[in-house]
């Protein structure tokens, strides 16, 4: 019987971030069936310190958070232009691009958002829905869809805080289509009408990566506090606040993975140029209305120009859609 090696390959899985979380080996024996060997199991806290792991034997893998190299001396990640601390959630050196973010600190690791944001360079964070929905184009929907469904659900316990009792106003069931289905998502409206007959109200875009409308991650138009505009997940007081509101109003609408992909892509992009670069409050080109506008369109639905001016408006179209 013949003793020579047999092939042997190394196997990697991520997470969606591109942490590794998995290494295994598999090689054939000498009768030619297949033999697993775990390497090593990792889990990590959102900024990317190790939480837990299990090493069985030989030289532990370098590449770990977001696919990034760990100096083994200091514990470092290096992370192209800069060298990143997990620990501390903070790179150690000054951004070389701090004058595109002046609203951030010169070491904060991707906006604070460690969840559905990575910074593969060092320089500058980048959303991870925009880079899926590339790859949908170049793997087939099935793929990225399935990717993309995972990290909104994420995103959405995440943002929201996933509060059973600030997801949707009490009359969601009423406002809401009965022909959902688990093959898609839900694009969402929430309507908080003005305290004054002057005053057009507050609209909020909704994304569920499922038909469940607990799982939906709302967007609006919040304000820093220089009295800039910015587009961004509400909060958990925010949504309370929205949801207590007895004159508020849902609708929502069943819509295809495809459409699920597109809105949060926008979103998301929409969301991170934002808060890069907040900018004044417009009533005709940069309020709530345009953004969750824009958000739909993304999601391949076409809300007239008219109707995005105007909260009431966008939401009366919505509804008829």
């Amino acid at each position: 019987m013949s003793n020579a090696p047999v092939p042997e390959w190394s196997f990697f899985v991520y997470d969606h971030l591109g942490n590794t979380r998995v290494v295994y080996n598999a090689a054939l024996d000498i009768r030619c069936l297949p033999v697993y060997t775990l390497e090593q199991v990792q889990d990590y806290f959102p900024y990317g310190e190790t939480l837990r792991k299990f090493v069985a034997s030989g030289a532990e893998e370098r590449f770990l958070t977001t696919q990034h190299e760990k100096d083994r001396e200091t514990g470092f990640d290096y992370r192209g232009a800069r060298f990143y601390d997990g620990e501390a959630g903070r790179f150690l050196s000054l951004d070389p691009l701090a004058m595109e973010l002046p609203s951030y600190s010169d070491y904060c690791y991707v906006l604070g958002n460690p969840v559905y944001l990575t910074d593969p360079t060092g320089k500058i964070p980048v959303p991870i829905l925009p880079v899926l929905a590339a790859a949908m184009e170049w793997f087939g929907i099935g793929v990225a869809a399935t990717a993309t469904t995972i990290i909104v659900a994420d995103q959405i316990i995440k943002a929201n805080d996933n509060a059973d009792d600030t997801t949707m106003p009490r009359d969601i069931a009423s406002d809401t289509d009965d022909d959902s289905t688990d093959e898609g998502g839900r694009l969402s409206l929430m309507l908080v009408p003005g305290v004054v007959q002057q005053d057009p109200g507050h609209i909020l875009v909704g994304i569920s990566p499922t038909a469940q409308e607990e799982a939906t991650i709302w967007y609006h138009q919040g304000f820093t506090s220089d009295g800039n505009a910015e587009f961004r997940p509400a909060t958990p007081e925010e949504l309370t606040s929205y949801v207590l509101d007895e004159n508020a109003k849902v609708a929502s609408k069943p819509v295809s993975k495809e459409q699920v992909v597109g809105a949060a892509s926008e979103a998301s992009a929409k969301a991170i140029t934002t808060q890069a670069q907040p900018q004044p409050y417009d009533r005709l080109s940069n309020n709530c209305s345009t953004n969750c506008a824009d958000v739909l369109r993304g999601g391949g639905m076409a809300p007239p120009n008219w109707t995005s001016k105007v909260p009431q408006k966008l939401f009366e179209w919505f509804e008829e859609q």
